[in-house]
């Protein structure tokens, strides 16, 4: 049995709760107060609905990176928590691992054979792996073999 072990980055709480929250909350009380008092801010009426499209935009960014959960893993099991929950998932489960190399946090995607709580796609954000902009985060290849293992009962 090894140790427990975090995968996704310190970061995840902030990326998934903190960020999308002042994104949404400050800039959108900002275009608010432009559209309440309209003159004061000495904006034209383009700026105002420029605002809002750039808001807007933003708040989808904000609402898809409510999708990354923490991840902790041992040599069975894959611990997933969204902050609110945590569920246990069995490395034998784990079907897949991708990651996403365009973006810079290189989200990793689990896909699990069966549905969970959380479906059947776990996303996070790995820790970083400073100068591996464009490798494979060594966490996708360390999963992938856990995976293996519990599967062969090796």
């Amino acid at each position: 049995m090894s140790a427990l072990r975090t995968l996704s980055s310190r970061q995840t709480f902030f990326l998934k709760i903190v960020s999308p929250l002042a994104w949404v909350l400050g800039m959108g009380g900002l275009v608010v107060r432009l559209f309440a008092t309209p003159g004061a801010w000495g904006f034209t009426h383009d700026v105002r609905w420029g605002l809002l499209a750039v808001w807007l935009i933003g708040v989808a960014f904000a609402a898809s990176s409510l999708r990354f959960k923490r991840i902790r893993m041992d040599g069975t099991m894959l611990y997933v928590s969204n902050y609110l929950q945590e569920i246990e998932v069995p490395l034998a489960d784990v079907a897949a691992v991708d990651e996403n190399l365009w973006l810079k946090t290189h989200p990793v995607t689990i896909r699990l054979a069966h549905d969970t709580a959380f479906g059947d796609r776990l996303v996070f954000t790995p820790r970083a792996a400073w100068f591996r902009w464009w490798a494979p985060h060594p966490v996708v290849a360390e999963i992938r073999d856990a995976a293996s293992r519990a599967r062969t009962g090796s």
